[in-house]
């Protein structure tokens, strides 16, 4: 025969059940600012009734309900959501630090501004071309050797700031890459914890779950993982197949450092190696160059914030080699081949305007003009004629100014042009940047809105469902209340 204490029973379990329920409405509503945080549900469940059919019990009519407990507190998540949003953010990450360090490289060049490489070019042009309209006077040759200055000055700052900020975003791997690995290592300590707390299956691991999830959205905006989920709740990584984090175990990224080599023909006048079979001389530039091991398991980054810093910095040794140093080298080269065949004040010849200084580098920022014009101005070789009594020969300066509009000086074009194309290269690099990043922002605008949709705390629901509890809990108390009245009765009043 059922126990009379039983309704007292189903009455405390209906107490406590909503009285939990309160508590993760209250969680929720404490959380309702927590970006991180995914709303959880009670989930109730009516407890077994009494009695089950066996051969032992009775078959008295129907089977007695015992009351209602908590059987799951649970997360309100949806993977196939987070899976999609984690995807997009490695393509987001990599196009918006690529824009921001692709803007800064830029800003190096500033040809809208008045200090643009361009104006500086129009300045040494303009010097020669002034010179060549005059006899020769002392202060149009100085004018012609500041403006030579100002030019090697401003090509110094350019290749050493395009140095500076390639060795920057050098740091800048190294640090994304520290931060993957710290990452990494607290989400497999997260790993542990989960599938220990989990090991009872009437438990959720729901806040430290919300906590990895976070660190999971941080790690794939940085490299392109991949993520799974085994079991025992845990969350397996893998980058290009390779285990970053397996189960309670983490893998550090090793960075390696390379090098890697850039070989550019140049003119003969330029004092390099001669290759003989070619007949043409060359020069080698060598960069350093990262590659990624994870054990003994190379591993390519393909996308994430990673994948954008390692482009720029290709886009940065590219701009270097193929363009900047290139229209230095040609500027080098012609100005040196018409000045050599002209005459100075003295009435020599054969002299370079422009040459490399002692490094043994044939960058941009070893270009120097010559220290023997520096000094003396009055070499400068802006006369066809030998004879130094002919003042008023100065047709080599305007030889020299000339090359200004010269065709085909480089790749088919004037300098200007080549540089403003180059200029231009760079910016249409920024405007498919800014345009990947908007496309990329909006993809994950909206996947974050159906993730709040479906994980985010609704105060208005809460509040909703904080009444329905309470009613439940007061409703619970009224069973006790009877409860207590009847055995009331049946003790006290048979007495």
């Amino acid at each position: 025969m059922r126990s009379t204490f039983g309704g007292i029973e189903i009455g405390k379990r209906g107490l406590m059940t909503q009285q939990r329920a309160l508590d993760v409405t209250g969680h929720n509503v404490a959380n309702a600012n927590n970006k991180n945080y995914s709303r959880q549900r009670v989930i109730q469940s009516a407890t077994p009734p009494y009695t089950m059919p066996s051969i032992t019990n009775g078959s008295e009519a129907g089977q007695v309900g015992t009351g209602v407990y908590v059987r799951q507190i649970m997360r309100m998540r949806d993977l196939f959501i987070d899976q999609r949003l984690r995807y997009e953010n490695h393509a987001l990450g990599e196009w918006s630090i690529k824009k921001d360090n692709l803007i800064e490289l830029e800003a190096i060049f500033n040809e809208l501004g008045s200090g643009g490489l361009t104006a500086s070019l129009n300045k040494f042009w303009d010097s020669f071309a002034d010179l060549g309209n005059s006899e020769g006077e002392l202060a149009y040759r100085q004018a012609v050797i500041n403006n030579a200055l100002a030019l090697t000055d401003q090509l110094h700052y350019i290749d050493q700031t395009m140095v500076e900020l390639r060795d920057n975003l050098g740091s800048e791997i190294e640090g994304k890459l520290a931060k993957v690995n710290d990452l990494t290592q607290q989400i497999a300590d997260l790993n542990k914890l989960i599938s220990t707390i989990e090991s009872d299956v009437s438990k959720q691991a729901n806040d430290l779950k919300d906590e990895r999830d976070a660190l999971l959205d941080q790690l794939t905006k940085i490299v392109d993982v991949s993520i799974s989920f085994d079991d025992r709740s845990r969350a397996n990584i893998n980058l290009n197949g390779i285990g970053l984090v397996q189960g309670d175990m983490a893998h550090q990224i090793r960075i390696e450092m390379g090098s890697q080599t850039r070989t550019v023909e140049v003119d003969l006048n330029d004092d390099l190696t001669y290759d003989p079979i070619s007949g043409d001389q060359e020069y080698t530039y060598i960069f350093d160059q990262y590659s990624f091991k994870v054990g003994n398991n190379s591993v390519e980054i393909n996308s994430g914030e990673v994948r954008g810093l390692l482009d720029v910095r290709d886009e940065i040794i590219d701009l270097k080699v193929n363009r900047f140093d290139q229209i230095v080298r040609t500027i080098k080269n012609e100005v040196n081949n018409l000045h050599k065949s002209g005459y100075d004040k003295n009435g020599n010849t054969g002299i370079d305007f422009f040459i490399y200084d002692s490094s043994g580098n044939y960058e941009a920022g070893n270009l120097l003009v010559n220290p023997a014009l520096v000094a003396d101005p009055n070499m400068i070789a802006a006369s066809t004629s030998s004879d130094s009594d002919d003042v008023s020969n100065v047709e080599n300066a305007l030889a020299i100014s000339r090359l200004r509009t010269k065709a085909g000086t480089i790749s088919s074009t004037t300098f200007e042009d080549f540089w403003l194309t180059q200029a231009g290269k760079l910016g249409l690099e920024i405007e498919s940047a800014e345009r990947m990043e908007v496309n990329q922002e909006v993809m994950v605008w909206q996947l974050s809105l159906k993730r709040q949709e479906v994980s985010g705390v609704s105060l208005d629901e809460e509040f909703s469902e904080m009444i329905k509890f309470q009613q439940g809990y007061n409703a619970a108390a009224k069973v006790l209340a009877k409860m207590d009245q009847m055995l009331d009765t049946l003790i006290n009043g048979i007495i």
